[in-house]
């Protein structure tokens, strides 16, 4: 990579900073911190690996304790079972009981019913309007991130983006778009491995002509669990290489954390920064992790 001087690479560093802090994926808590969509996805995560953990009576009186570990600012997890029935909210305790599979939210959407869907999927986002405590109680666009715990219900939390705006559709409506494409994507790039075999399906992805899986800042890339290159049609290298990956917004190396992901759960999301193909530009990623038997594939979206 082209050399930079301290100066200049600081100010990359802070101009990406305030894009993942004021872009669709804001959302102000009382201490005037920016939770991210990064934050977000590491947040529920958390009280995933808590609740497998710990089981599900001490993980609920976690996350119904208004003064307990996941309460973050303005983060929190509420639970819903298959049902559409809350188990689990910390901010409205007097939903505990309650089945909202059926509510509307401001805009006339059934968020709960489009949560849970995406919670079916296992993991994903989706947008809807709801009340911000630190903000008066005042009517604001959100975006939530569910994941499944088990077969019995599904936890999430969401970050506000701020007042709902009417019109063409807002970031966030695009921003959810783009994420159900890219699991889509990923699930139809592991059929295929499936069906033609894990040394087909490597040669085509590293191949960067391969318009149905690579296509502009759309790639894949494929790893084993050790995190060991396998194939990747941006960057071509030899099996084994390193691939240049930049900082990572959670402080983790990307494939590291993608080798977690792929080890513990078998899919996920994890944010990082890196060069944008058609720019050049380093930008802010969103990426999900799919795995395939003893490896995996990943591809993302920059935010």
């Amino acid at each position: 990579m082209r050399d930079i001087s301290f100066l200049y690479l600081f100010s990359i560093v802070f101009f990406l900073f305030t894009i993942c802090s004021v872009s669709a994926d804001q959302g102000n808590d009382t201490d005037g911190h920016i939770s991210t969509i990064s934050d977000l996805i590491t947040f529920v995560d958390s009280s995933v690996d808590f609740a497998e953990k710990y089981g599900k009576e001490k993980a609920f009186a976690e996350f119904n304790d208004r003064n307990g570990t996941f309460i973050q600012g303005d983060l929190y997890i509420y639970v819903y079972d298959m049902n559409g029935t809350v188990l689990a909210h910390p901010v409205n305790p007097e939903l505990i009981g309650k089945n909202r599979l059926d509510e509307l939210d401001a805009i006339g959407t059934f968020f709960i019913q489009n949560l849970m869907n995406a919670a079916i999927n296992n993991t994903g986002f989706a947008r809807y309007t709801y009340i911000n405590p630190v903000h008066n109680n005042s009517i604001e666009e959100k975006l939530g991130y569910v994941r499944m715990v088990d077969d019995e219900y599904w936890l999430g939390s969401g970050i506000y983006r701020g007042p709902v705006e009417s019109g063409s559709p807002s970031a966030l409506s695009v921003f959810i778009n783009s994420t159900t494409d890219l699991i889509d994507d990923m699930h139809h790039a592991k059929e295929f491995a499936i069906q033609t075999g894990k040394e087909q399906a490597l040669t085509e992805f590293a191949n960067p002509n391969e318009e149905m899986f690579n296509s502009k800042n759309r790639y894949i890339a494929a790893y084993d669990l050790n995190g060991t290159n396998l194939a990747h049609s941006y960057d071509p290298k030899e099996p084994g290489e390193s691939l240049p990956l930049t900082s990572n917004i959670n402080e983790i190396q990307p494939v590291e954390k993608m080798v977690q992901i792929a080890n513990i759960r078998g899919s996920g999301f994890v944010g990082y920064f890196q060069e944008e193909p058609e720019s050049g530009i380093i930008r802010p990623k969103l990426s999900y992790v799919n795995r395939i038997d003893d490896w995996f594939i990943t591809s993302g979206i920059y935010l």
